[in-house]
């Protein structure tokens, strides 16, 4: 079993797409990466972005292991409850197409998660960036942020994760869809703020840990 799933909707970004892929085979972990993608139904599908990665980490058996799969548009919300479906491993790595992590990410939040077994969701601090790559920004965004340990008051009052930067625990992604009559990660109803809505249902079953160092590169 892979020890870390990426889940990666994807919807008209063959562009940016490459450098959120790379930006995964990039991690310095020591773990087996299973990479789901999933289309939404783009106008112009990635089929010819995707062809070489899965040439070369189409192996299950290989340290990464990147799939692609294509829906019709059914919004973001229907892509990321199929890449969940798709990969099995203890740990799930939310990263959206247009952005991207810096090398040592994964490696400093399962760090995390190990300390404390209480912890099911593990967030990062990040800087905004352009579609070349360049920081918008004035430095680190949200150093200082809140949302640690029992932060369910905290999240009513705002939306204080990056989902980008969110690893999370499946079996916290699983109770927090047995919480809700539709029983999936995701509400497909919802157009906007599912991302919240996960996060909210997820601050009831575990405590939170951030990592004041800005590794997610957020468009």
């Amino acid at each position: 079993m892979p020890d870390i799933a990426v889940i990666t909707p994807t919807y008209n970004r063959a562009a940016l797409l490459p450098d959120a892929l790379d930006s995964v085979i990039a991690q310095t972990i020591d773990a087996s990466i299973e990479v789901a993608v999933v289309d939404d139904g783009s106008t112009a599908a990635p089929v010819d972005v995707m062809r070489p990665y899965l040439e070369r980490y189409g192996d299950p058996a290989g340290r990464i292991h990147v799939t692609f799969s294509q829906q019709e548009k059914r919004g973001v919300v229907a892509a990321r409850n199929l890449a969940i479906a798709q990969t099995t491993a203890p740990l799930i790595a939310i990263l959206d197409s247009d952005d991207c992590w810096a090398p040592k990410k994964l490696a400093m939040q399962v760090e995390a998660m190990n300390a404390d077994d209480r912890v099911g969701v593990v967030h990062t601090s990040f800087r905004y960036v352009d579609e070349r790559g360049a920081f918008t920004d004035d430095g680190p965004q949200r150093v200082n942020n809140p949302c640690v340990g029992d932060c369910l008051d905290v999240l009513m009052n705002e939306f204080l994760v990056v989902f980008s930067s969110v690893l999370i625990r499946r079996d916290v992604v699983y109770r927090a869809a047995a919480a809700e009559p539709h029983g999936q990660p995701f509400d497909e109803r919802w157009v906007n703020s599912q991302d919240y809505d996960l996060i909210l249902r997820a601050a009831m079953f575990c405590q939170f840990a951030y990592i004041p160092e800005p590794l997610t590169l957020y468009r």
